[in-house]
């Protein structure tokens, strides 16, 4: 006798991140999906798009595990790479528009990229580096028709979308997303269908969104911003894109172009409160302001709800848990929860641990961790990092809070040495590699600062020897030069002391920030 069981193998798999978006793409075929410079694309165009960039990667003959990536300011574009990806199987990993030619090379080589598709009119630097390296890139692809490569466009007009079929399974990885350790070496973060889906159907049900849904998108959609793509996109909604973020662009959409949603780092949102004139102009269409990424000044928080009014949304999460695993909605943005990253959202399980994986009671100070579908699939080619990570079955964060009875969570502390400067993460550990290859250079430490426009501010201390004429601008500029402007130290302080050092004789980071805010006190009297 045949086994029930035979019949419905597979019947209960998931769908896929690719599914997800052409479902909401052919549900609204004739809505507006986004919008930037003097172009509008439609739904259907949209996936038209989709369709052909498809064509073109089966036409390269990438197959399922092979990793493209990106590089682009805002446009379509990352998000037709990122689709087309998760259609095929293949594994979709950005490079950050901020970023610099040797974290390029370091993901290309780690990922074991294949092709990259990239704007090289305003990334010639980098698209003529990735071209020359030897890195393994097989293709690299033109969106811009500068003569770097292969022409996109020209490849995309010999294909015609046609039906598209999901090739992808659940379980595929089909992004990696580059981060960093407390090692200062950048960690590849996978993520399958499981993970992202469980991502979009969290935000669609649990944020607070406008009924008619206009986002304005600042921030890389080919990042975190990505995420939030799907979601406005299943509730029929808009995005607006911009290629950079300034206080005049961002009033600029609000009372031209009418948009009511967006996300902003807290640096974004202490620009606007010191823009001149800013408490004049009329931002009454803006609905939800979602912000995150970094922690908020308390006194800069109430200052933006008595600006804005009650449109403050903020989302805690990381990149192995991606965007958003609590959330402190519009309605709690009040009292003692203000200094909260709010309440767990559904469908992941959050947890307050001790050393020894045991739930504390409210109250008690832990490590914050997670458990659920949302979880990352591991880091790449990093098994002992993955372990070290999701021990004992639980995703730990490396940051340390506590849980009230109401179900708010508040962070008071980090395990990781990792510096979160204007909404990007900054690991001391880099900064401090790229600085000891300038020959003047002793010793070194980077630490993070509280900051009222960064959140934290990157700072160094410096050791050299006393015949030694380097200054701050020199390390700033080469930092800059080697790891992008983000990882640049705000503050340089060079002596030819020694630095503190634990009895084990690494440098003692607690006495390093206390002498630098001893330095910056001084400075500012």
């Amino acid at each position: 006798m045949k086994s029930i069981g035979a019949h419905i193998t597979n019947l209960h798999e998931g769908t896929t991140y690719a599914d997800l978006y052409l479902t909401a793409l052919r549900r609204r075929p004739n809505n507006i999906a986004m919008v930037w410079s003097d172009q509008a694309l439609t739904y259907s165009a949209l996936l038209e798009q989709i369709g052909k960039m498809v064509a073109v990667l089966k036409s390269l003959g990438l197959t399922k595990g092979d990793t493209v990536a990106h590089l682009s300011y805002n446009s379509p574009e990352p998000i037709i790479t990122w689709v087309s990806c998760a259609i095929l199987g293949l594994r979709y990993t950005p490079l950050h528009p901020i970023g610099s030619s040797a974290t390029d090379a370091f993901c290309l080589h780690k990922a074991k990229v294949c092709a990259v598709v990239i704007d090289a009119f305003n990334f010639s630097k980098r698209a003529k580096d990735i071209i020359k390296n030897d890195n393994g890139v097989a293709h690299v692809l033109d969106l811009s028709g500068s003569g770097y490569g292969t022409d996109l466009e020209q490849l995309r007009s010999l294909h015609s979308p046609g039906l598209v079929s999901v090739e992808a399974s659940v379980e595929d990885v089909i992004a990696i997303f580059f981060t960093g350790g407390t090692t200062g070496e950048p960690k590849g973060v996978m993520h399958n269908s499981r993970s992202l889906v469980t991502n979009a159907l969290v935000c669609s049900a649990e944020w607070d969104w406008p009924k008619k849904i206009d986002f304005l998108a600042m921030t890389p959609i080919s990042h975190a911003m990505g995420y939030i793509v799907l979601p406005i996109l299943m509730r029929g909604g808009t995005v607006h894109l911009r290629q950079s973020f300034s206080p005049e662009i961002f009033c600029d959409a609000i009372q031209e172009k009418h948009t009511n949603m967006t996300f902003a780092v807290p640096t974004m949102i202490y620009a606007i409160l010191d823009m001149p004139g800013i408490k004049k102009v009329d931002l009454s269409y803006l609905e939800v302001l979602i912000y995150g990424a970094a922690p908020i000044s308390l006194e800069r928080q109430q200052q933006a709800l008595d600006l804005f009014g009650p449109v403050l949304f903020q989302g805690y999460g990381q990149t192995e848990a991606p965007n958003c695993v609590t959330a402190l909605p519009r309605r709690d943005h009040h009292g003692k929860a203000l200094a909260s990253c709010g309440r767990p959202l559904a469908g992941t399980m959050t947890r307050i641990l001790n050393q020894n994986n045991v739930e504390l009671p409210f109250g008690e100070i832990g490590e914050i961790c997670f458990r659920g579908p949302l979880i990352m699939s591991g880091y790449l080619d990093n098994p002992t990092a993955t372990e070290a990570a999701t021990r004992g079955g639980w995703l730990h964060t490396g940051d340390v809070g506590y849980q009230d009875a109401e179900g708010f969570i508040y962070i008071v502390d980090r395990l990781k040495d990792m510096i979160i400067t204007g909404g990007f993460n900054v690991y001391p550990k880099e900064v401090e590699d790229a600085i000891v290859k300038l020959p003047q250079i002793c010793e070194v430490a980077v630490v993070g600062t509280e900051d009222i426009h960064w959140g934290e501010a990157v700072c160094a201390v410096i050791v050299t020897n006393k015949k030694s004429a380097i200054n701050a601008e020199i390390v700033k500029e080469h930092v800059k030069k080697e790891l992008g402007s983000i990882a640049a130290p705000k503050h340089v302080f060079v002596q030819t002391d020694p630095l503190p050092t634990t009895p084990l004789g690494k440098p003692d980071k607690k006495q390093v920030r206390k002498l630098i805010a001893d330095k910056l006190h001084q400075t500012v009297i």
